[in-house]
Order: C-alpha cells, then structure tokens, then sequence
C-alpha cells in the first residue's frame, strides 16, 4: 500500500511548488497532511497570495530573493517562499518540482529547468503540458528522472471522466468545462459569435 511506503521512508520527499491559485494551494495542503511528504518551497507572481497560503496552514516562512536565502530558510525548516519559480527549480533541497502556475512558456521553461538540475517534475498545466510536454519527458529519461502530468487541471480531469463513464459501458451524451457559464436559454441563434 503507497501510504505505508510512505510513511516508511527514511527521508521526506521534499516538494517545491510554483504557482499558489486553486491547484497550487491544494497541494501544498496535501503535502501537509501527508506521511513522507514535505513542502519545502512556493512561489508565485503574487507573492502575497503565497504568504497567505503558508499564513493559512500555519507554517513558518520566509520570503527569500536568491538561491541562498532559499537554503538557509530550509536549512530552518520554513517555507521559502518567493515570486521566481526558477529559483525553486534550481533548488538543491527540494526533491520534486509541482508547475502549478497558469504560465504556458514560464511553465515550460520552470519544469525544464527542474529537469536539468535532476528533479522529477510533475505537471499540473494541462496548456504548458500539451506543448512541452514530448520534449520534457524526453528530457527527463536523458537525466534519469521523472516527468508526468496530472490530471487536476480541467481537460486532463474531463478526459479520465469521459474514459471512465465510457468504461463502466454509459453513452457519453456530453462533456466539458462549464463552470457556471452553462446558457440553459441557448439556442443555435445566440451562441453564434
């Protein structure tokens, strides 16, 4: 059972997560409550929204601006927090690298960075994941490590639905990403641009 692997290793998987919205904010979260896992850093544009995430789980911080200050606060056993998400990828103390950010090319380039500083990197951005994501496993197996996506963003977790309900034998009628735009009144006339 993985919870038992867990909670048997001998060192924590140190995780490093960029981009602190919805995704970002749960998996720090489940890093918390986790056996055998610990965020070690997070990053995000917003560096208030971070803050707040770190305020909200009640850990202690610090707001690094280089890779030095982001050691140091490890070292202590903070959360370094930060707006560059390249720092976290050059990170020698984190172990796994969460993209989580909304970026397409940023995302690209933070999760190919992790990669050639031999960190197994997990994709949470469906967009940047579409575009790079040939090219970033390919990178990955060159340094022995792991690249995966995940399936939180929207059209990664819609497709595993529809393989799912089409596996258990129902006839898919309709599928997407409505988000509380559904138009019950629509009609071939008004949703034509």
């Amino acid at each position: 059972m993985l919870l038992n692997r867990l909670q048997k290793l001998d060192q924590k998987i140190r995780v490093a997560i960029i981009g602190i919205g919805s995704i970002g904010k749960g998996l720090f979260y489940q890093c918390q409550i986790t056996p055998g896992m610990e965020c070690v850093a997070i990053a995000d544009i917003r560096i208030e929204r971070a803050v707040a995430c770190a305020e909200w789980l009640k850990r202690e911080y610090r707001i690094v601006h280089n890779m030095s200050g982001m050691h140091d606060a490890i070292r202590h056993g903070w959360i370094a927090v930060c707006e560059d998400g390249c720092l976290l990828a050059q990170c020698d103390m984190a172990d796994v690298l969460i993209e989580s950010s909304n970026a397409i090319a940023e995302a690209g380039q933070f999760a190919l960075t992790a990669l050639e500083h031999h960190k197994h990197v997990v994709m949470m951005n469906a967009e940047a994941d579409l575009i790079f994501g040939p090219y970033l496993l390919h990178r990955a197996r060159k340094n022995r490590v792991v690249y995966t996506s995940c399936d939180g963003d929207q059209p990664v977790a819609i497709t595993r639905l529809i393989d799912d309900l089409q596996l258990w034998g129902f006839e898919l009628v309709m599928a997407g990403n409505i988000k509380g735009y559904l138009d019950r009144g629509a009609n071939p006339t008004t949703i034509i641009p």
